[in-house]
């Protein structure tokens, strides 16, 4: 990560982390969630994506969801051959490589 982008995620981070001080509200209704479909097992586009979103999970909840679970099976059907996928605020954002300029316009449309 270069230094610019790393002043940038801290702005979003204390804009956060600002506007829970301010707010009566858990800081958790305000922050956007992403949510990141990946697998266990060998997948380098899935540690390239969690490495590249590393940076950005203070500003957001984050969220891992291995698809390779029974228990998500439905996400398996979904992404079995798009992973890894990025859902911010519940909807599609990115698949199988991540895309800086997509998350930070995100963050600052939430």
């Amino acid at each position: 990560m270069n230094v610019a982008g790393g002043l940038r995620v801290s702005r979003l981070v204390c804009k956060c982390m600002s506007i829970c001080r301010q707010s009566s509200t858990a800081c958790d209704n305000v922050r956007p969630s992403l949510t990141l479909f990946t697998k266990s097992g060998e997948c380098s586009l899935c540690d390239e994506m969690k490495e590249a979103i590393e940076p950005y999970k203070y500003a957001v909840d984050y969220k891992e969801i291995d698809i390779s679970l029974a228990e998500n099976k439905f996400w398996k059907a979904r992404y079995r051959y798009e992973i890894p996928v990025v859902h911010f605020n519940g909807k599609l954002l990115m698949k199988h490589r991540f895309d800086k300029a997509i998350l930070e316009d995100a963050l600052k449309t939430k």
